[in-house]
C-alpha cells in the first residue's frame, strides 16, 4: 500500500492556495492540511513547531503571503520571518518546501529576468519576499522557489480586490476601465500555476524557477484581450500612465521562462489570450 504523502499549504483560504488544496486533494496518494494565516499563527514559531511534531509533513506547499496593502511589521514577519522558521522545520524533518515567491523581486529595469538575473526589488514586499528567499537558501536543501508573475483568472464579487475582477466587472456593465500602458508583467492563470505546482510537487528539481506566461503584456494590452473576448467595444479600455500616478513600483517584470519550458512540463504553455477564455468560461455570470 502506497504511503499517503502528507502536505501542508499555507494560505489556503486564499485565491491560490484554494485552487491548489482542490488539486492536490483529488489525488489518492495526498493527505492535504490546509493552514491559512487567520486560523494558524503563521508568525508563531510554538505553534508551527508544534503543529510539524504532531504532522510530521513530507511536503510544505508555503502560500501565505501578506501583500503591499499591510503593514510593515505583517509583511516582515509572514513573508520572512515565518519563511524562515518553515525553512528550518523543513531542513530538520528533511521535507520539501516550495515557496512562492514574486518577480517583485526585480527593479524592473532590463528585463526579461530569468533565474540568474541578481534580484534588485525597489519596495518592502519585494524586499520581504527576497528575505525569505534568502533564509530558505541559508536553511534548507530540498526546496523550490516559485517567482510567480501576476496571477489573473479568479473573479471576486469585490471589483476592488484585483485588477482582473475591477476590470472585467466595468467591462461587463459597459462602464470604461483605465489600465496602464507603461507596465509590462508575464501574466499567467491561477489554473496554470496550480497545474505546475501539482506537477513539480514530487519531482527532484530544486532551486529557483521563473513561472510566468511567455507573452509579455501591459495592462492595458490584457484588458482589450478580455473586451474582446466579453464581445464588447474596446473602446471602452483607456490607457493611462502608471509612471504618472505611482511610484516605487517597477514598470516592466517581465520574467524569462526559459527553464520551465525545459522541464518538459504538462502544463508549462501559456497563451493569455486562450487561458482568457477559459477563466471568463469559469466565472460566466
Amino acid at each position: 500500500m502506497t504511503t499517503k504523502q502528507k502536505i501542508i499549504i499555507t494560505g489556503a483560504t486564499g485565491r491560490l492556495g484554494k485552487i491548489v488544496a482542490n488539486e492536490l486533494e483529488q489525488h489518492q496518494n495526498h493527505q492535504v492540511i490546509k493552514w491559512n494565516h487567520a486560523a494558524e499563527n503563521l508568525t508563531d514559531k510554538n505553534k508551527i513547531i508544534a503543529v510539524f511534531n504532531e504532522i510530521k509533513p513530507n511536503i510544505v506547499v508555503h502560500l501565505a503571503a501578506a501583500g503591499a496593502t499591510k503593514n510593515p511589521e505583517e509583511i516582515i514577519a509572514v513573508n520572512t520571518n515565518a519563511t524562515e522558521t518553515l525553512a528550518q522545520l523543513c531542513q530538520k524533518i528533511r521535507a520539501r518546501l516550495i515557496y512562492t515567491s514574486t518577480d517583485m523581486v526585480f527593479d524592473g529595469i532590463n528585463p526579461p529576468f530569468s533565474e540568474t538575473s541578481s534580484p534588485n526589488p525597489i519596495n518592502l514586499y519585494g524586499k520581504s519576499k527576497l528575505a525569505g528567499e534568502t533564509a530558505i537558501h541559508h536553511c534548507t536543501k530540498n526546496f523550490l522557489i516559485l517567482r510567480l508573475a501576476t496571477l489573473y483568472g479568479v473573479y471576486s464579487e469585490d471589483p476592488t480586490r484585483d485588477f482582473f475582477s475591477k476590470a472585467l466587472h466595468h467591462l461587463r456593465e459597459n462602464e470604461t476601465i483605465a489600465a496602464y500602458d507603461d507596465e509590462y508583467r508575464t501574466p499567467i492563470s491561477y489554473q496554470r500555476v496550480t497545474k505546475i505546482i501539482s506537477e513539480l510537487l514530487l519531482s527532484e528539481f530544486t532551486g529557483t524557477l521563473h513561472v510566468g506566461g511567455h507573452e509579455r503584456l501591459s495592462r492595458y494590452e490584457m484588458c482589450l484581450e478580455m473586451a474582446r473576448a466579453l464581445n464588447v467595444s474596446t473602446n471602452l479600455v483607456k490607457p493611462t500612465k502608471m509612471s504618472d500616478q505611482l511610484s516605487g513600483r517597477p514598470r516592466d517584470l517581465s520574467l524569462d521562462t526559459s527553464l520551465l519550458q525545459q522541464l518538459h512540463l504538462q502544463n508549462a504553455k501559456s497563451c493569455f489570450k486562450d487561458e482568457l477564455k477559459f477563466s471568463l468560461a469559469r466565472v460566466a455570470p
